[in-house]
């Protein structure tokens, strides 16, 4: 086993794991950490498992969950909320869903990885080892309308929502408000309240002044939008629908992994991150925005009605800008990535460049002109 940065709680023998796979006997295991850009506060590591059997090579990929009380970030969050945000990120959710029904519940186009086996390593974190899945890296307009079908399926089906009743995100019904009294506000809000922020060059560089009005404008009515959230329907979400969770070859199926976020969510929710989260990485540009979120509502619609949920579309439009803007404006600018003084970095700057680009859409499509 050539596994020379294999953490020692994943240690397993080759026959142990020959059984695991179901095969005859493994030759040999090769093992890799997969490199991940974004913080993750409830995975300690994402493994790349190669396995000589018997039967053939084996392609895994095995992935350490984990209470949130170990993150390295976790010392990032404000003392006053550290507790609750333990609290409100259970690290089992993920685990449990491999554990659970969910993989024979899923509507047609949606599937689980396979998985082998989810092993506890002590009481507060799981080793989740799963096929490792072809996938195309680059998606179609036809990829997000498949996408939209499925996830507007899964949303409104029985069988899902009873799932997630039992192993679901705790939040839930008050996802929205959670979100904002936990992190949006901390982080954020009283960041741009303070003023400092403003006189950074790379964000007075694009961020004018009129955009800042509409920010602060966006500030004062969060409450009312989040009480308008709250009203609207409850169904079920993956909780982080974005194309690199959602892997596919482009056959109109999709195999969804990272499900540290399911449960109970607004109708709409899973359209935030399907839409966005190619701008928010700086992968897309904020011009196809507009064009996604008309082709998203229309084909999560369709799959909402193939299971049994009928919602007008203006209806299903407005929450999910409303849900977009609460979810993704505030954050737009990426306190996080700023450098301590100005800088020529081109990503930075582009990534500023179609954000704020990306937050003028939002605010215009609740009314913030």
């Amino acid at each position: 086993m050539n596994t020379s940065t294999w953490p020692e709680q994943l240690a397993i023998d080759n026959c142990e794991l020959a059984e695991l796979l179901g095969v005859a006997e493994v030759h040999s295991v090769e093992a890799a950490e997969l490199p991940y850009g974004l913080v993750a506060l409830t995975t300690d590591s994402r493994w790349c498992v190669d396995v000589a059997t018997s039967d053939g090579p084996v392609a895994l990929v095995v992935k350490v969950a984990r209470d949130v009380r170990r993150s390295p970030f976790f010392h990032v969050i404000p003392v006053e909320l550290a507790e609750a945000a333990a609290r409100g990120l259970p690290w089992d959710i993920e685990p449990n869903v491999y554990r659970s029904e969910l993989g024979v519940a899923l509507p047609q186009g949606m599937s689980l990885p396979r998985c082998y086996a989810v092993r506890p390593i002590d009481d507060d974190s799981a080793a989740i080892w799963i096929e490792r899945v072809p996938h195309a890296a680059t998606w179609t307009t036809q990829m997000y309308a498949d996408a939209a079908r499925m996830l507007g399926r899964f949303a409104a089906s029985p069988e899902v929502g009873r799932i997630a009743d039992g192993i679901g995100h705790p939040s839930g019904p008050v996802q929205a408000r959670t979100y904002y009294l936990g992190r949006l506000r901390s982080q954020f809000v009283d960041t741009y309240r303070s003023g400092e922020i403003w006189s950074h060059p790379v964000v007075a560089r694009y961020v004018t002044p009129a955009l800042r009005a509409r920010l602060f404008a966006l500030i004062d009515v969060m409450p009312s939008l989040i009480d308008e959230i709250e009203t609207l329907p409850l169904l079920s979400a993956h909780g982080d629908a974005c194309p690199n969770n959602l892997l596919s070859t482009g056959d109109g199926t999709f195999t969804v992994i990272d499900w540290a976020f399911f449960g109970r969510s607004r109708v709409g929710f899973d359209l935030t991150q399907l839409v966005n989260s190619g701008i928010d990485l700086g992968h897309m540009t904020a011009d196809r925005l507009p064009e996604l979120q008309d082709l998203c509502l229309r084909h999560y619609r369709i799959g909402l009605a193939d299971s049994g949920f009928d919602i007008e579309l203006d209806a299903l439009t407005r929450a999910h800008r409303i849900q977009l803007t609460a979810f993704s404006a505030l954050s737009a600018i990426p306190l996080e990535q700023l450098p301590d003084n100005d800088t020529d970095d081109q990503a930075l700057n582009a990534l500023m460049h179609e954000r704020m680009r990306a937050l003028d859409l939002m605010l215009a499509g609740i009314g913030l002109q």
